[in-house]
């Protein structure tokens, strides 16, 4: 009974700090809190564009750019002012991005070798710098290793109106421009030829993304800093086609996944909060990769699934109604499994879905059609030889190799298309 007394007290302390986060009690709390939904929203919008545009490996690149000014903004004063570090990650950021497009520009270099030639060489001068400010006398009480995967409990008040108002230009400048950034995202080439100004649009996206690079690296770090970028977008765009759609769901998705680590490293002061609020987005986007209604893998496999047996029920009812055509009231199962070269077993197994839809009835060895099957067998017939007759007359088919297309295409004709191609043959009749 001793022994498990001090599990049941360390799990009644976890769910006491579990509550008391969510009720939003603490200050320090609600400061962290808003300043991850500062960060969700300015990443979540920002990401669907890098994403569309594959400019994926520019956050990366400018999450590392930003070392060296946060080390040279702490070393204006010997401490942590917001104003300071964030303006040094600002410049160091918009410096990583200039040197991106001016290595571009004048090398026969890929934009990837670029932005990891800018990554690794920021990154190394920012971390001599950080090994450095660590053996003055005020560097080991700097705190800013939690730079480096993000401490959202340490985002103060000041913090939170640098973090404001840099999201405010953010979600100002993507809502002002939002139909010419989709337009460049979507076709670059088509939007030059309108007017849209690309290149001028090319650079902002990169400056905006350095600013919301600079406000991320406090919460999840400049190592993760990518991750909030592309991760709840990548999701998003699992989810639908609609872009309005995809920037709402990308913010939601950071949101809850910010929310979600912030919690978890409230239970323990030595959890940093980026690696969870990145591996709840990872989490994420798993889940939607998987069970996503339109593009998920095992959506897929279902709706592929469900398709394969609907056409195998709907071949067996077509194969009775012929059967059928010769007046005969019913036929057998073994004469249906020698029509369709299929085992009696399969046949039977197919033939109960039939019954549970109300297509069939078996009597002993004896296959029947319902009305309400014999309704859909017909419908299906027809929409065999509308499709065939497609097939050979505006397509010039032979008739020998239309079979298998119609065979295919019939149990998913929609009424709309039907009546089109029965409207189509009436007037080519008359």
């Amino acid at each position: 009974m001793f022994l498990h007394f001090p599990l049941v007290l360390m799990e009644s302390n976890a769910w006491t700090q579990f509550v008391r986060f969510w009720s939003f009690q603490d200050r320090a709390v609600q400061t962290a809190a808003l300043g991850v939904l500062l960060l969700a929203i300015s990443s979540g919008t920002l990401g669907c564009f890098i994403v569309l545009r594959r400019m994926s490996l520019l956050g990366d690149s400018l999450g590392h750019a930003v070392l060296p000014g946060v080390c040279i903004g702490y070393l204006v004063q010997l401490r942590k002012d917001p104003w300071w570090i964030v303006s040094g990650a600002l410049v160091s950021a918009f410096l990583a991005s200039w040197l991106i497009g001016f290595i571009r520009r004048h090398t026969r270099l890929k934009s990837d070798a670029v932005m990891g030639l800018v990554l690794s060489g920021f990154y190394g001068v920012g971390t001599m710098l950080l090994t450095w400010i660590q053996r003055i006398p005020a560097g080991n009480q700097s705190g800013l290793n939690g730079f480096l995967f993000g401490q959202a409990s340490a985002i103060s008040e000041r913090d939170l109106y640098v973090m404001g108002a840099l999201s405010l230009v953010i979600v100002g400048l993507v809502m002002a421009l939002f139909k010419e950034l989709v337009l460049a995202s979507f076709d670059e080439g088509f939007a030059s030829t309108i007017g849209v100004p690309v290149r001028t649009l090319h650079y902002l996206l990169m400056g905006l993304t350095a600013i919301a690079v600079v406000i991320a690296i406090q919460a999840v770090g400049l190592v993760l800093v990518s991750a909030m970028l592309i991760t709840p977008a990548a999701t998003a765009l699992l989810a639908t086609d609609r872009m309005r759609s995809v920037v709402i769901l990308s913010v939601l998705f950071g949101v809850f996944s910010g929310m979600v680590g912030l919690s978890v490293s409230f239970l323990n002061s030595h959890y940093p909060t980026g690696p969870f609020v990145v591996l709840t987005l990872a989490l994420v986007f798993a889940g939607m990769y998987l069970f996503s209604p339109r593009y998920g893998v095992a959506s897929r496999a279902i709706r592929r699934r469900r398709q394969s047996q609907r056409t195998q029920r709907e071949n067996v009812l077509k194969s009775i109604y012929h059967s059928l055509a010769g007046c005969a009231n019913a036929v057998k199962i073994n004469e249906l499994a020698t029509l369709r070269q299929e085992t009696p077993a399969e046949i039977r197994s197919t033939f109960s879905m039939l019954m549970r839809r109300g297509w069939a009835q078996l009597e002993g060895d004896q296959a029947r059609l319902t009305d309400a099957g014999l309704r859909r067998a017909q419908e299906l017939d027809r929409n065999y030889r509308l499709w065939e007759q497609f097939l050979t007359d505006e397509i010039n088919l032979p008739i020998d190799h239309t079979q298998r297309d119609a065979e295919n295409i019939e149990h998913i004709l929609g009424p709309e298309l039907v009546r089109e191609l029965e409207a189509r043959f009436e007037q080519r009749h008359d």
